[in-house]
């Protein structure tokens, strides 16, 4: 069974499809397929249980610096300036030394954090494991979980790409 649907439809299907042995989701994260039946799928029906993990990290990571960009370049701006034939000039930021920080070097994290290195960015990063990633190139500075505020505090943008799990389920709040 390949899914990319919710929850509730996978439980559905899962009822129906008896001899069911192996569910895999389209994307990296399992999460949005989550429900009783799925999630005790392993220890009562014996089914193995993929992801997509790589699929879309590349063009996340695209995403992620495309969305650095508009921001720096103040897209808005613009927009605004040529919706009311305003052709002011004005200065624009540039990502050269800003500095991008992630939470949930992964997969996703790493592509991210490529691109921003090749935009000539400093790269300050979280993960779990942080010790994982000390000799990587793409990397200034890994933190571990005792220290997402430091992430946080230095950088000019941030990507979470942390895996959704009960351990980083609102990990990130107001505070």
């Amino acid at each position: 069974l390949v899914v990319s649907g919710t929850g509730e439809k996978v439980e559905q299907v899962m009822k129906e499809m008896k001899a069911l042995k192996w569910i895999h989701g389209i994307f990296a994260g399992l999460d949005h397929m989550k429900s009783p039946t799925f999630d005790n799928c392993g220890d009562e029906r014996d089914i193995v249980v993929t992801n997509a993990k790589g699929v879309f990290s590349s063009s996340l990571a695209e995403w992620c610096l495309g969305a650095a960009w508009y921001w720096s370049k103040d897209i808005v701006r613009l927009n605004k300036n040529k919706e009311e034939k305003n052709y002011d000039r004005y200065s624009v930021g540039e990502l050269r030394g800003k500095t991008m920080g992630i939470i949930g070097y992964g997969d996703i994290g790493r592509s991210v954090a490529k691109l921003a290195k090749a935009y000539g960015m400093k790269v300050v990063a979280h993960r779990r494991r942080p010790e994982l990633s000390q000799e990587d190139p793409l990397v200034d500075k890994v933190y571990g979980n005792d220290d997402i505020k430091k992430v946080m505090g230095v950088s000019d943008f941030l990507v979470v790409a942390a895996a959704l799990t009960p351990e980083t389920e609102g990990m990130l709040g107001r505070e």
